[in-house]
């Protein structure tokens, strides 16, 4: 076995790490806010402002005095989004992409977090679906229990994942999630790193690997014949 066999071989499981990587990318655009803007987002909801700044700069919007001063914060990167809502009066920011899906299992994730002056609670937004993750409508379940109590911190650490399952059948798929929080005073609340991704990537069967490999082995141990 030759210098072209083992040369073979190394792209051989080049393309089966890209083949299943590709998988696991997100599939949202602009996850992060990193274009300095809502670009890629649709909008909605009824609430009292959002928009997409810098750590620290100040959340507009915001007037109850036990919730100021209220800055945002930025969990990557160097932007996040922010939304300001008070969920007992029915409101929330909506954040939204329809995408087109492939038949298969997925998992939707934010992080959301606060830097403000004061705790707010998300029990009553999470339970009316202000606080939530919707597919094409339906409002999925959590997976993990969170306390009622949302506590505010200014470091990227001070972030909290909110994530969900579901199982798409394929083709164009609503995705939309739903940013809210406090009771009758709006609050401001940062949110960040945004994600869809497979959670099931499809590994190709044995034969297949078997039948892309022999061809590359085939293609770089073949030997160019000399002109007579």
């Amino acid at each position: 076995m030759g210098k072209k066999f083992f040369i073979g071989l190394f792209v051989f499981f080049l393309l089966m790490i890209l083949m299943t990587g590709t998988s696991w990318a997100n599939l949202l655009v602009n996850p992060g806010f990193e274009t300095g803007d809502l670009t890629g987002w649709t909008m909605g909801g009824t609430n009292g402002g959002y928009g997409v700044s810098v750590d620290g700069q100040s959340i507009p919007g915001v007037t109850y005095s036990s919730f100021l001063p209220s800055f945002q914060n930025v969990r990557s990167g160097n932007y996040a989004a922010y939304a300001v809502a008070a969920a007992s009066n029915g409101e929330y920011v909506s954040f939204s992409q329809a995408l087109l899906l492939s038949p298969g299992e997925y998992t939707a994730s934010f992080y959301m977090g606060h830097d403000e002056g004061g705790v707010f609670g998300i029990g009553g937004a999470i339970d009316n679906g202000r606080l939530g993750i919707w597919i094409d409508g339906i409002n999925l379940d959590f997976k993990s229990t969170y306390e009622n109590n949302f506590v505010p911190g200014s470091s990227s650490l001070d972030f909290t994942l909110f994530d969900a399952d579901f199982v798409s059948l394929g083709g164009t798929t609503a995705v939309e999630f739903r940013i809210s929080g406090s009771g009758t005073a709006r609050a401001g609340i940062s949110v960040d790193d945004f994600s869809l991704e497979s959670s099931n990537p499809v590994v190709p069967e044995p034969a297949t690997m078997l039948l892309l490999g022999s061809g590359l082995l085939g293609l770089f141990g073949f030997k160019r014949k000399r002109k007579v």
